[in-house]
């Protein structure tokens, strides 16, 4: 017990010591009225060019992304056109198959190699 005292008394010593180290220095930062707020401060002049800067990039990028949203709009409507006029035009050949086939059929044409004959 002997050798314990002195190392526990050390210890309390060691932390009263930092306790009030660390209060001092929250309270000094805390109380002073020297200190400048991060909302107070304002941008030096490099800092309000580089800021204008950004900025003005930012815009310009949000401008390209609008027109270039426009314009998939716009391949958009000119896809779903193509897409339409593409399914009429098969209805059509499809009709025109049938047509052909019929005629065939009742042997009025007669279609070899890609020719069409008619039969009289």
């Amino acid at each position: 017990m002997n050798k314990s005292l002195p190392a526990l008394f050390a210890a309390l010593v060691t932390t009263i010591l930092t306790g009030s180290a660390i209060l001092l220095i929250g309270g000094n930062a805390f109380f002073n009225s020297n200190g400048v707020s991060i909302s107070k401060t304002r941008p030096t002049a490099a800092e309000q060019s580089t800021l204008a800067e950004q900025s003005a990039q930012i815009q310009d990028l949000q401008n390209q992304i609008a027109e270039y949203q426009a314009r998939e709009a716009q391949y958009q409507t000119q896809l779903n056109e193509a897409a339409n006029r593409l399914n009429s035009s098969n209805a059509q050949i499809q009709e025109y198959q049938q047509v052909l086939f019929t005629l065939q059929n009742l042997g009025i044409i007669t279609i070899d190699n890609g020719r069409v004959f008619i039969n009289r």
